[in-house]
């Protein structure tokens, strides 16, 4: 059986991000202790990074090609961190529309309370359908709205032939809960999430 050790890196490479609350609660382990001791150890051998983001200490892998590649994925995880903001989810929708349009798509935004999808884009024949969220005022409200927009886009699935996907600020709660979205899900209904980053960057993960 592989160690904790072991298992908290397997897991970080799935969960980037994770306190050590959340590395032991994942983990199922009986002790917080456990957890924090075996965290640090991947830091002190290289294996990991050990970051303060809003008063929590969250654990990421780095890379381990080379020095220059550590440092690397640090300063990336830092760039992260240090540009993290609330994002509205018009400001999603916005951010995704120029993202769109550079890639050639038209499209079409719902902004504030309107009706309808969220985003409509075309190219030529392809059409792609995306359901947005933003930030919300407390951790909780990120949990509802992932439900929330999930529930949207599986409403709006009525034409095999058109592109699905839910859309998030580019923060650790929402890649969190994607994350923990059983696989068996994303591949049978072949939904997506873009996340969207303050500067206009979006990753489109499955």
């Amino acid at each position: 059986m592989a160690t904790v050790k072991a298992r908290i890196r397997e897991l970080l490479k799935k969960q980037p991000g994770l306190t050590d609350a959340e590395i032991r609660e994942e983990l199922g382990l009986s002790r917080h202790q456990h957890a924090n001791n075996e965290a640090r150890n991947l830091a002190r051998e290289g294996v990991a990074v050990r970051i303060r983001e809003k008063g929590r200490i969250r654990n990421y892998l780095v890379a381990q090609e080379s020095e220059a590649a550590q440092k690397d994925a640090i300063a990336n995880v830092r760039r992260r961190i240090t540009a993290y903001k609330t994002m509205t989810e018009d400001e999603v929708k916005q951010r995704l529309r120029m993202w769109l349009r550079r890639r050639g798509w038209e499209v079409a935004l719902a902004m504030g309370k309107e009706r309808g999808p969220d985003i409509v884009a075309e190219k030529g024949e392809l059409r792609w359908l995306i359901e947005t969220k933003g930030t919300g005022s407390r951790p909780q409200m990120n949990h509802n709205y992932f439900l929330t927009v999930l529930g949207q886009i599986l409403q709006r699935m009525e034409d095999g032939a058109v592109r699905y996907s839910v859309a998030f600020p580019d923060q650790f709660v929402y890649r969190r809960l994607w994350g923990r979205l059983p696989k068996i899900a994303k591949e049978r209904t072949l939904v997506t999430a873009l996340f969207v980053g303050t500067q206009g960057e979006v990753d489109e993960v499955r």
